[in-house]
């Protein structure tokens, strides 16, 4: 199981380790978030590639999105986890990149600024 650690600082950008990680279709990946920024309320990861269905299994999320493409998570305590599962890109014969943004939300539901990131996820030739 591969894990993503984001830390949220309350008076820096995000730092992401494990930025870019090379993932088999089908693998677990964990989200890990924390922060010492009480402002955040949640936090959401959304992929760009309409291919990209992390978030297939999972059902709706905890507000009630059911988009394969993104999942929206409360951060408790400040911290959070939450996991997806690699797709299978089928058809392919090159490895896919699938850029993700990452932001984190007030209690309001407004984007915190400095917040958003964009990592990416891997995977070798299908």
């Amino acid at each position: 199981m591969a894990e993503i650690q984001m830390i949220f600082p309350a008076n820096a950008r995000p730092t992401i380790l494990n930025e870019t990680l090379v993932l088999r279709s089908g693998e677990l990946v964990t989200w890990r978030i924390t922060t010492n920024n009480k402002k955040i309320d949640s936090v959401k990861v959304r992929f760009a590639d309409e291919r990209a269905e992390f978030f297939a299994r999972k059902g709706p999320d905890p507000y009630g999105s059911t988009d394969v493409l993104e999942y929206r998570q409360p951060v408790r305590n400040c911290q959070a986890d939450f996991y997806g599962h690699v797709p299978e890109y089928e058809g392919e014969d090159v490895p896919v990149f699938a850029k993700y943004t990452v932001w984190a939300y007030d209690a309001e539901g407004e984007v915190i600024k400095n917040s958003e990131v964009d990592p990416e996820i891997i995977t070798p030739k299908p």
